[in-house]
């Protein structure tokens, strides 16, 4: 089966816990993050999508770093292995 966005959630204002984390270890913070809600074979699984400003580079307008993973909370850490 292929796996379908059920909804999607912009939380600009919430910081993950592994954003939040890695703060203190001198990341800067996203700029953005939504939370995704996927059927994955009749389970749903939340995704915790975290939007960085990447690297410049030549010829490049625009550069963004996206760190998706599974939700830890949400049988993520099993997903993750």
């Amino acid at each position: 089966a292929t796996p379908k966005l059920i909804r999607f959630l912009g939380r600009p204002g919430d910081m993950s816990m592994k954003a939040r984390v890695t703060g203190w270890f001198g990341r800067t913070d996203p700029f953005d993050r939504h939370d995704w809600h996927v059927d994955r074979c009749g389970k749903e699984v939340r995704y915790i999508v975290d939007f960085y400003d990447g690297k410049p580079v030549a010829n490049m307008p625009v550069s963004i770093y996206i760190d998706a993973r599974p939700d830890f909370q949400t049988g993520g850490l099993w997903d993750r292995a």
